[in-house]
């Protein structure tokens, strides 16, 4: 019954869904296939879910939308009419309703149930003492008649951050402060509800190691700068006012602007200083760029990568990479191609193994896509010497076309492309892009002659 509904959907919205020229049948068929090859890795082994989706694919979360929907359409439907909801507001499969009676929300829930005939089973909380909670909100009316919202935790919150002694940037942490503050005033009607929830963050990041100077210096900080409408005694109503339209004195503050970098360059956090210094040289340069830092290898790779070069066994390989002295699973490198018919010299740079980045290369030339430099140079100046068809690889051939050589290695990502822009800086290779490692020898040269911060 699952599939028919997403067909129906699919068969409903096609004019709207760009589905890569597949038909709907086609990505029914995908989804069967999906919700019966799931499987998830315990203690060692492996299990098959027989139904369902797993909550790691992309797919499950649009999956699950259209299911709910057709759910409380099809529930509704089932409903008399002078029983269904006054309210109902649902975000993926948690639903805020109000009814006339308690029974109709029992009876309702019941049309829910009787949907999947038992597969799915929803639940129901009821307010207690003129509270109810929905999703991070508890919702309270007072003896006003008022409706008062702040923030609301299940009582298995463990109040648990990321520890400040963690190998991560220093701004992330920082982040991690003002975030939780702005969530917190902006769930919280007024200030005076939102105080005793900014005191537990504050007691919970300094249990997480945050100096206590700056977890209170941050809050403040945001504190004062939230602009807090005041909270006006209101009745409880069925349909929420609709939000005031957008005007040229109210641009959306989401907008990106045109002097956004439009490009994201990731480097390893290795610390606050080399950050800092990257930072500072690719702004100097005038590359638009925003650098990020991601998380750099764990213990458990490093012990686990430690053990596999230990056991593996030494590889007995006869490409032309081998025969050439470069062994074909050197990781970190910088190497030089030189072109046998042009003498013509590109200098690059892979942390994958070198043979995966001289397949690309390859691949390149053999499809005509200008993918890779080199590949694009044998198709622009030698098309004669253009190996293998379309579908069928040539890949010593493609090696006799230029002389491989590893001319540094690197520690790690960044070592590894830093050696590679100064070598290019140093040889002045031809086949290069000119325009970009003018501005990124630059920039490494600048970085590398920084004092130590």
């Amino acid at each position: 019954m699952a599939m028919d509904v997403l067909l129906d959907y699919l068969q409903e919205h096609k004019d709207n869904i760009d589905m890569l020229g597949f038909d709907p049948h086609h990505i029914t068929k995908f989804m069967q296939f999906i919700t019966s090859h799931t499987y998830a890795r315990a203690c060692g082994n492996h299990y098959l879910q027989t139904t369902g989706v797993g909550t790691g694919y992309h797919s499950s979360g649009a999956y699950a939308e259209i299911l709910v929907d057709f759910t409380y359409r099809r529930a509704l439907t089932n409903t008399e009419p002078n029983k269904r909801p006054l309210f109902l507001g649902t975000y993926v499969d948690d639903s805020n309703s109000m009814w006339k009676t308690i029974g109709d929300a029992h009876n309702f829930l019941n049309c829910l149930n009787n949907v999947w005939e038992g597969e799915l089973r929803f639940t129901m909380e009821e307010p207690s003492h003129r509270r109810i909670s929905f999703l991070d909100i508890l919702i309270t009316i007072t003896d006003e008649g008022c409706i008062q919202h702040q923030l609301y935790q299940k009582e298995t919150h463990s109040g648990l951050y990321l520890s400040f002694n963690s190998h991560c940037e220093a701004r992330i942490k920082t982040n991690i402060i003002r975030t939780e503050t702005r969530r917190i005033l902006n769930l919280c009607s007024s200030k005076d509800l939102a105080w005793p929830h900014l005191e537990d963050l504050r007691r919970n990041l300094t249990n997480s190691e945050y100096p206590q100077e700056l977890v209170t210096l941050t809050i403040t900080s945001e504190v004062a700068k939230h602009t807090h409408t005041p909270h006006t005694p209101t009745t409880p109503t069925l349909t929420p006012p609709p939000p005031p339209p957008l005007t040229p004195t109210q641009p959306n503050s989401q907008a990106p602007s045109d002097t956004d970098p439009k490009h994201i360059l990731k480097i390893p956090y290795v610390n606050e200083a080399l950050t800092r210094r990257i930072r500072k040289s690719t702004a100097k340069s005038g590359i638009p760029i925003r650098v990020v830092t991601t998380s750099g290898r764990t213990v458990k790779s490093e012990v686990k990568a430690a053990l596999v070069r230990k056991l593996a066994p030494t590889p007995t390989c006869s490409c032309t990479l081998h025969q050439a002295k470069v062994p074909c699973n050197t990781r970190n490198v910088v190497y030089k191609a030189t072109c046998n018919y042009c003498s013509g010299v590109y200098i690059g740079a892979t942390t994958r193994p070198i043979i995966v980045r001289a397949g690309e290369h390859e691949s390149s030339q053999r499809l005509g896509n200008h993918r890779t430099t080199l590949g694009k140079h044998l198709v622009t100046t030698h098309p004669e010497a253009v190996t293998g068809e379309k579908n069928t690889r040539d890949f010593e051939n493609f090696l006799k076309n230029f002389d491989f050589r590893i001319l540094d290695r690197g520690r790690d990502c960044i070592d590894t492309f830093l050696r590679e822009n100064l070598a290019i800086q140093r040889e002045q290779p031809g086949l290069n892009e000119s325009h970009i490692n003018q501005i990124m020898n630059t920039t490494c040269f600048e970085l590398l002659q920084l004092p130590a911060a």
